[in-house]
Formats: structure tokens, sequence, C-alpha cells
């Protein structure tokens, strides 16, 4: 399943074994929600040292909007309607001007659903883009108006 998300995934610094790991993830939720995996987030920030600390990987099907918590160690899965549910977004940025980012950009992503369940997408460097294609393509069109 990763191979589809392979362009995306080449814009992060990850393993084979975390590639691994994600296909293993995104296997296990299609086979639970039987929905296709429309697109994928990995929320990413860095640490003191500068080195990438991957925090969540979010899947997106149809219906549905999956966090997968702490992807890399367990299996911790959230999951809820998007389509028409959200009632709250904001975004802020440092150092990324949504069309150019830098080795120093950061973007997070909060949104908040109608049942009150909330959710954060956080990027650095070029997954600011990513991460800002998903609020435009998944968050946006998504509150209720």
């Amino acid at each position: 399943m990763v191979e589809r998300f392979e362009s995306y995934l080449g814009v992060l610094p990850l393993t084979q074994v975390v590639k691994t790991r994600i296909d293993e993830i995104m296997i296990l939720n299609h086979a639970m929600f039987d929905e296709d995996i429309l697109d994928i987030f990995i929320c990413e920030l860095k640490n003191n040292e500068e080195r990438t600390t991957f925090t969540s990987l979010w899947l997106f099907t149809e219906s549905y909007a999956i966090e997968c918590k702490d992807f890399l160690t367990t299996y911790d899965f959230d999951m809820a309607p998007y389509k028409n549910r959200l009632h709250y977004c904001s975004i802020k940025s440092t150092e990324f001007d949504f069309v150019s980012p830098t080795e120093k950009s950061l973007v997070k992503i909060t949104f908040q659903f109608d049942s009150r369940i909330s959710g954060t997408f956080t990027a650095t460097n070029d997954n600011c883009l990513k991460a800002y294609e998903f609020y435009k393509k998944y968050i946006i069109p998504n509150v209720v108006k």
C-alpha cells in the first residue's frame, strides 16, 4: 500500500523499517474500516538536536480521518468521520509563507470535529507543504458553515 505514497514519503527522512511499519499500519486500518486509504500525512517535529521525531500518522479514507498515535511503537488509533464535521480550525506557521519552506519552517494545524474530538498536524521543512495541502483539501472544505 505504501508504494502509492512514495513521492510524499521521499520528502521525509524515513528508513525502510519505518516505511514497512507505515505499510503494516495501513493494511491493518484498511482491514478494520474496509475503506481504501486515499491519503496519508506524517506528523513530525525537530527535537533539541534538530533530529526528526515522528509523532503520528494520519490516514484519510472517503469517510474517516484516522490518527495512528505513536505509530512507530504502538497500535493506538482514533477514528472520526470528517465530511462536513469540523467546527474549528487554526493554522500557525513559523518561517513558512505557505509557498516556500526553509530548514527552519514549522507549521501547526489544529482542528476540532463536531464530536469535540480534536486533531493536530505538525510539520517541519518540506513537510509543511503537505500539511498545508491537507489543510486546504481535508480541513477547510469540511468546516461546517
